[in-house]
């Protein structure tokens, strides 16, 4: 082994052979990447006095200079033995530098065997000790190994990001500045920025020129080669790979060497020469898969495993004293699991034969088809349960008028609010059947508010509940093709001959008074012609948010949609509503309970 004068001065001066192990694997590790097989013979040297004198600190420093040695000459797989002993090492006596350089040495061989997921998650652990330790370069390499292993998974441009943060730490190791400088030529060069490329070059170059290190110099050379392929010079690239791989094989980098053959192969393709690009492209293979073989990975794993195995029996005994209240704390966790498991069950099992109560409530479809032969219903509730609700009646008025009686109904709330509510709703819709005062929609809707106010108590001092419900209502009398409407804040549409109109009620909702006052709700007279459209509906559809920038589906796109499908059979309508909807919706959490009542005049 060789040391310079300097350091065999300093030697001279120790006595401990601890501290000189110390020294000797510093400047080892110092020199690794310009004096490789020297590094690597003083490495060895120190593990083997280190080892005599049982000296934890000298084998595992003496294991990470083995490390980058054995990585930097692409023998991975003597290099990923080291890494098993120096990671239990450094975390032994508790040396994060150490720790932090062997686990970016990990990573980098893991980016060598394609794992790139693992290499990057590697990186990542040590960001946090390099800026505990506020170590710049460490820091900087760190940065700048995410961005390898992003450039080897194909994405340059994510890949750029991390070497130019790697570039904006400020430190004074210029090794790292020019690795950097190399990756932002590299990155830049994918990217197709060849000028950009250049010039992080020349600065690559410059930046370590009077001691430059002969493995980045192959680096710079084959880049400078692959410059000029995407050139299509492909006789100038071979010259400078031929450069190149003479000095990868004068420092023993196996990789190096491989990945000049793939270039070499490309030139004499692009050159004619397919013999000599089949015979480069031959040796490329083989000496890549001998190099990075399936041995190697299975060696990957098993460590992997076995350190895995390892953390597992130090913690033995931390848990076998927890034992005993672990074993309290599950028993008590179950007990409270199967509690919360039986109470949501008969939640559950609650909410459905509420469901089925509320389901009853609902004219069936038989009837309705019926009352009303042309008709549609899209129902779509929030929850299981729904605050919205449709209801249709046959009655004859007291002036002996046959009227059909659709509701749609838009209770406060959804969800089992909601629901309750519109079981009261529903019921005093059932009573204006019988209700001799009822001989209109409007009067319906007065009885409904009345009914409301005084089962919720709303006319009281108190004002215990503010709730109520938004409607329209319609009265279909189909010997003079009239209908009567009366809406509680909520309008009806009617499509005829493609225009739509928008038909208003009163401004005001079921179940507010006016002072202590009842406020009545007016009725209109609409005459329609056969192969009209009437749409009632609540508010749920045209307020839920989706598209591409989560907005509310809106009144205007709601009415455009009603007048779209006007024409389209009635099941046609329903189904081309519940598409709209669920495609606007997207992965946006639906907002309200939706009711569409669809009629068409015949």
């Amino acid at each position: 082994m060789n040391i310079d004068e300097h350091h065999q001065g300093l030697l001279k001066s120790l006595s401990k052979e601890e501290d000189k192990i110390d020294l000797l694997n510093d400047y080892a590790w110092s020199i690794s990447r310009m004096e490789i097989d020297n590094a690597l013979s003083i490495a060895k040297s120190n593990l083997e006095t280190s080892s005599r004198l049982n000296y934890t600190k000298g084998i595992a420093n003496s294991h990470r200079v083995m490390i980058q040695c054995y990585w930097l000459l692409g023998n991975y797989t003597e290099a990923i033995h080291s890494i098993e002993i120096a990671e239990r090492l450094f975390t032994q006596i508790k040396d994060d530098k150490g720790l932090a350089d062997v686990l970016n040495l990990h990573g980098a061989i893991c980016a060598k065997t394609k794992n790139y997921e693992k290499s990057i998650l590697l990186y990542q652990s040590t960001l946090p000790i390099r800026r505990k330790l506020n170590d710049k370069a460490g820091e900087t390499r760190a940065l700048n190994s995410i961005g390898d292993s992003l450039m080897l998974m194909g994405k340059p441009q994510e890949a750029l990001v991390k070497f130019e943060e790697s570039w904006a730490i400020q430190h004074d190791d210029n090794v790292y500045k020019g690795i950097v400088l190399y990756n932002l030529a590299d990155g830049n060069f994918e990217l197709g920025n060849i000028d950009q490329a250049k010039a992080y070059l020349e600065e690559c170059e410059l930046i370590d020129k009077n001691k430059p290190f002969p493995l980045k110099q192959v680096y710079l050379i084959q880049l400078k080669a692959r410059i000029e392929l995407k050139s299509n010079r492909p006789e100038k690239a071979l010259e400078m790979l031929e450069e190149s791989l003479a000095l990868a094989k004068k420092i023993k980098s196996t990789e190096r060497v491989y990945t000049n053959y793939q270039l070499m192969s490309v030139c004499h393709e692009m050159l004619g020469d397919f013999e000599k690009s089949l015979s480069y492209y031959k040796q490329f293979h083989e000496l890549m898969d001998a190099v990075v073989n399936d041995d190697l990975k299975e060696t990957i794993r098993s460590i992997e495993y076995k350190s895995e195995v390892d953390q597992l029996k130090s913690q033995n005994e931390i848990e076998r004293l927890k034992n005993v209240k672990l074993k309290a704390a599950n028993a008590e966790i179950k007990r409270q699991r199967n509690e919360i498991e039986e109470k949501n069950k008969e939640l559950i099992d609650s909410i459905n034969y509420a469901l089925r109560i509320q389901n009853a409530m609902l004219p069936s479809e038989s009837f309705i088809r019926n009352s009303i032969a042309e008709h549609f219903i899209y129902f779509n509730p929030k929850d299981v349960l729904s605050g919205d609700f449709y209801w249709v009646s046959d009655v004859v008025t007291n002036l002996n008028e046959s009227l059909t009686l659709v509701a749609v109904v838009d209770c406060t709330g959804h969800g089992i609010p909601g629901a309750l509510m519109s079981i009261v709703g529903n019921s005093f819709f059932r009573l204006c059947e019988t209700e001799t005062s009822v001989n209109s929609p409007g009067e319906a809707l007065d009885f409904v508010n009345a009914g409301v106010q005084n089962t919720l108590r709303q006319t009281q001092e108190s004002k215990t509940v503010r709730d109520g419900m938004d409607a329209c209502m319609i009265g279909w009398n189909k010997d003079n093709q009239t209908i009567y409407f009366a809406g509680a804040k909520n309008p009806i549409y009617i499509v005829r001959k493609n225009k739509i109109k928008e038909i208003k009620g009163n401004r005001h909702s079921i179940g507010n008074d006016n002072d202590g006052q009842l406020i009545h709700f007016t009725t209109q007279q609409i005459p329609v012609e056969k192969g009209d459209m009437i749409y009632m509906c609540t508010d749920g559809y045209q307020d839920q948010f989706g598209g591409e920038d989560g907005k509310k589906f809106k009144i205007k796109n709601f009415k455009n949609l009603l007048l779209e499908i006007s024409a389209f059979p009635m099941d046609q309508q329903q189904k081309r509503l519940a598409q709209v909807f669920n495609d606007w919706k997207g992965e946006h959490e639906q907002v309200d309970d939706v009711c569409i009542f669809g009629i068409r005049i015949n």
